[in-house]
């Protein structure tokens, strides 16, 4: 109950940009729910846990149907993480949104490209084509401009 105690009142009056790392087997006592609604809560449970792909796999470029599984898992996951961040690029100096911009588009076309080849990153590493990287140069610059 103490430990529990202390860690309610650490997550309820953490100062601003700090973050913290929980690890528990349970979450009862804590703010849970709260910081799933202000967005305040990356969780990595069973499920972000439950694949099983050996290092072994990676090393030998073949990608078996679990490794395919991770990474269509993560791009997913990925996909959401810039989704959700792009609007920060309207809330910035316009010179810095262009960064934000071109890394989260950026971001998201690479994702597009490890599932147009089928989640397989271990043959054949995504790569965006020179005109895609120059079309969303162009589209982050006019956003700046206008």
């Amino acid at each position: 109950p103490q430990t529990i105690a202390a860690m309610r009142y650490l997550l309820d009056n953490i100062a601003p940009g700090l973050n913290v790392v929980v690890t528990s087997r349970s979450q009862s006592g804590l703010p849970m729910s709260r910081m799933r609604m202000q967005d305040e809560l990356l969780e990595i449970d069973a499920t972000a846990l439950r694949f099983d792909v050996d290092e072994s796999v990676i090393a030998s470029s073949h990608a078996t149907p679990q490794f395919i599984e991770l990474m269509r898992f993560e791009v997913t996951r990925a996909r959401e993480w810039f989704r959700r961040g792009l609007p920060l690029a309207e809330k910035v100096d316009p010179a810095l949104a262009v960064d934000i911009e071109l890394f989260s588009r950026g971001g998201m076309e690479i994702l597009d490209a490890i599932e147009r080849q089928g989640f397989d990153v271990l043959r054949r590493r995504p790569a965006i084509s020179k005109s895609r990287k120059l079309r969303l140069l162009v589209r982050a610059a006019a956003r700046k401009l206008f």
